[in-house]
């Protein structure tokens, strides 16, 4: 048999909306798992894929024509995906790293998210992929059963198997039997992807060598007035102005400098030094000033400030907590602002594990509403990723019990509940 219509169909149009093919039964909406699509190292792979060569042992890791290793042969696990079983068996499967992952693989990157024991592809979004056969046919994947032995399940077999490689779930249309067969996949033979992402970069490992030649050999900077450029031997370019410009109080004749001073301005030079008239501009008696002193420019203290800065005038502190606020002032006048805000942020997840019908309570017990004073303005309440409104004609009630909430509407079974509060 091959794939039916209406499977070619539902695969094409979840794909393209970035949700993952897991069963016939299921339209785009009621799809939870993402995906994507696959492109070329000019958009997604940040590295060139190799052609395939090798790749026969586990962990074999396979290295493009730069010399850099960008592809690991694995054996992934297949475990079904709750919820996508029908009246014919059981339809999805996700893949995840070995379980000794990390033991075994040569991938640097091991044991730092996501080259870790057990990751699931699927929810990492992206940030594990395994090559597709677009870049060479032998890339394709290979799932296995173990109902007695190793056995290879064929491209062409009977269940019709179709492997999504960017987020890492097997399809069989026509599964073997009805519940957990043991002709069901049970691992799958792969190539993971474990280069940079083009995120980082085309160059995000650096540049080295000289960058300052054109192609004719001439330097593809050049110096104009006033410029000067320098050339390091490891390819830095340093690029400096020998233009002077001056400043307020300055005047500036060629190359030199000198003061333009403000006549009876409290500044004199005599002789050769700078003075200051002490009739003009007012003086310290020892180290201190004494009295009232007013400022209307900015304030510098060059080596630090001391004693308390926190109070006003009249005794009160000038710096007041509000709402998640709170002020430490140290015995050496630091101030210290912190927000309890952080701390009040919760988040919950939860599945729907069969039909709930509509203005019933769904206990939820994750959480306890009495934390928040049933306050639905510090609810964020999710369905699938869609935000919910709260109200009697809108899409749910808080619950007058401290851990439920009605919905006024049916909730299906794989339905994904999420809840932010704060």
């Amino acid at each position: 048999m091959a794939l039916s219509d209406t499977s070619k169909t539902l695969i094409s149009i979840k794909k393209l909306v970035g949700k993952a093919h897991t069963s016939n039964d299921k339209d785009v909406a009621n799809e939870s798992l993402p995906t994507g699509i696959t492109l070329g190292s000019n958009t997604v792979f940040g590295q060139t894929i190799p052609i395939h060569s090798g790749g026969t042992v586990k962990y074999e890791v396979l290295s493009n024509s730069l010399g850099e290793g960008v592809v690991e042969y694995l054996r992934f696990s297949a475990s079904f995906v709750a919820g996508t079983d029908t009246s014919s068996g059981r339809h999805g499967f996700e893949l995840k790293l070995p379980d000794d992952y990390e033991t075994h693989s040569k991938n640097p990157r091991k044991g730092t998210y996501p080259f870790i024991n057990q990751q699931s592809v699927y929810i990492t979004s992206g940030a594990l992929q395994l090559i597709p056969p677009s870049f060479d046919s032998d890339y394709e994947g290979t799932p296995y059963h173990t109902s007695s032995a190793q056995t290879q399940i064929p491209v062409l077999d009977s269940r019709d198997w179709s492997l999504d490689y960017f987020n890492g779930i097997l399809f069989q249309q026509d599964p073997p039997g009805t519940g957990d067969q043991a002709t069901n996949p049970r691992y799958i033979d792969g190539y993971l992807y474990i280069g940079q992402y083009s995120d980082k970069g085309i160059f995000g490992s650096g540049l080295s060598g000289s960058l300052t030649k054109l192609t004719d050999g001439t330097s593809y900077l050049a110096a104009g007035t006033n410029i000067t450029i320098t050339s390091a031997s490891n390819g830095q370019i340093a690029i400096s102005s020998t233009e002077y410009l001056a400043g307020d109080g300055l005047d500036l004749s060629t190359a030199t400098f000198s003061l333009d001073l403000k006549s009876a301005g409290g500044l004199k030079i005599d002789s050769t030094e700078l003075a200051i008239n002490d009739s003009i501009v007012a003086m310290t008696s020892g180290s201190q000033f004494r009295g009232n002193i007013g400022i209307t420019g900015s304030l510098c203290a060059t080596t630090g400030l001391s004693g308390s800065l926190t109070k006003l005038a009249d005794g009160k502190s000038y710096l007041a907590a509000g709402n998640d606020v709170t002020i430490t002032s140290a015995s050496n006048g630091q101030i210290v602002l912190d927000s309890t805000a952080h701390a009040q942020r919760k988040k919950f997840v939860y599945e729907i594990t069969g039909s709930h019908a509509s203005t019933n309570n769904l206990p939820i017990d994750l959480f306890n509403f009495t934390n928040i004073d049933y306050d639905a303005d510090r609810i964020d309440l999710y369905v699938n990723g869609q935000l919910m409104m709260s109200g009697s004609s809108s899409d749910y009630l808080i619950s007058s019990i401290n851990t439920a909430v009605k919905f006024n509407f049916v909730l299906e079974f794989g339905d994904i509940i999420s809840i932010r509060t704060f």
